[in-house]
């Protein structure tokens, strides 16, 4: 009996689910069919189980679902970094995933809870025993920068765990029962190229610090494709852009500089450039102002994130806004539901749409005034 409902609370086995015929585990386990028989009696008196009008055998009870809810019901929080480097040193669209999370967590009634992982070093026994005192408090566990690595051994056995659901905000994971929530690119893309053919715009270039070459990490975060899907939402409204207009440097000013110099003295170049964050935008804004060059009049520029320096730079930047803190509330909502309404190792994938802010940097192709 014990066994049976250990079973039923790991594995959150539905209302109705056919438990297996008495004289079948009494032959596997070689046992008298009494004995399984008061066990099932067992399990029906306890709330587990119970029998159904017009069917042969023992089913998962209705009340079964409450033995396995927590009685003080939690949210998991896995983050690489202390929560004071959350507040005062992480980006402003981390903070905002945080902030979504716990307000949605909140008014949930959940509670948040900072995971700190096992250290590596711990033998895997440690690591489990440790997985098995946490997680089954939780309702679900959510993921946000908590590092990627194969070799981290904690993280892999944590997300090997399929009894309680988890999700990774802004990336995807290679483990299959891992969901996700994270930005639509094609809304604000699909807005930034109307405002770029508007104003006759026909040449783009991509200014990116990076793309994800190994995709098989644990963890894959969807900034590293945010310059393929852009890419592909632009030339689908028609904008072109050339291989040799797409910029890859390694987060050093005097690199992208070059690598825009170079883009510039091309016999063939764009008239504005789509940045993969808005630092990079505002750094390209002061790259070609020392180039003798005047943005919006010279060339164009959009970024990508809304960041509060983009609306006081020089000029104001017209930016994709990721809607992180709906992001955040959206994992919360999604994690709750799979864990009430779904099974184990059930995945899900949600997108929710960018949206584009139109300022000062943007405007008409020179000589088409």
């Amino acid at each position: 009996a014990n066994s049976i409902s250990e079973s039923i609370v790991k594995h959150r086995l539905k209302a109705g689910t056919a438990l297996p015929y008495e004289i079948w585990i009494a032959e596997e386990l070689e046992i008298n069919r009494n004995t399984v028989h008061r066990a099932y009696e067992k399990l029906i008196s306890d709330g587990f189980a119970q029998e159904l009008d017009g069917r042969r055998g023992i089913f998962v009870a209705d009340t079964a679902r409450g033995k396995y809810m927590p009685p003080f019901p939690a949210i998991g929080i896995v983050t690489s970094d202390n929560f004071s480097d959350i507040v005062y040193k992480s980006s402003q669209n981390s903070l905002a995933y945080f902030s979504g999370v716990i307000d949605r967590a909140t008014e949930t009634k959940h509670s948040s809870i900072f995971l700190h992982l096992p250290n590596s070093e711990n033998n895997p026994d440690t690591i489990q025993q440790w997985i098995e005192d946490t997680v089954p408090r939780l309702s679900g566990i959510v993921h946000l920068g908590s590092g990627s690595h194969k070799k981290n051994l904690p993280l892999r056995m944590l997300l090997e765990h399929k009894q309680t659901p988890q999700i990774l905000i802004s990336g995807f994971s290679v483990i299959p029962h891992i969901s996700s929530v994270y930005s639509d690119v094609s809304g604000g893309g699909t807005a930034a190229a109307e405002l770029l053919l508007k104003n006759g715009h026909r040449k783009i270039g991509v200014l990116s610090s990076f793309i994800n070459q190994n995709k098989n990490e644990l963890f894959n975060y969807y900034a590293g494709e945010r310059a393929i899907m852009m890419t592909e939402c632009f030339r689908k409204c028609g904008l072109k852009i050339d291989q040799n207009w797409i910029s890859i440097y390694d987060n050093k000013e005097e690199t992208l500089k070059g690598n825009i110099r170079k883009i510039l003295d091309l016999k063939e170049h764009p008239s504005a450039f789509w940045c993969q964050n808005d630092d990079i935008a505002i750094s390209a804004i002061k790259i070609l102002n020392e180039f003798g060059l005047d943005v919006p009049r010279d060339i164009s520029i959009i970024g990508f994130d809304d960041v509060k320096e983009g609306s006081s730079c020089n000029p104001p930047l017209t930016t994709i806004k990721q809607p992180c803190y709906s992001i955040g509330r959206q994992s919360v909502d999604l994690l709750i539901d799979i864990f009430e309404n779904g099974s184990p190792g059930d995945a899900r994938t949600e997108k929710i749409p960018t949206s584009l802010v139109v300022r000062e940097s943007v405007g008409r192709v020179p000589g088409s005034r």
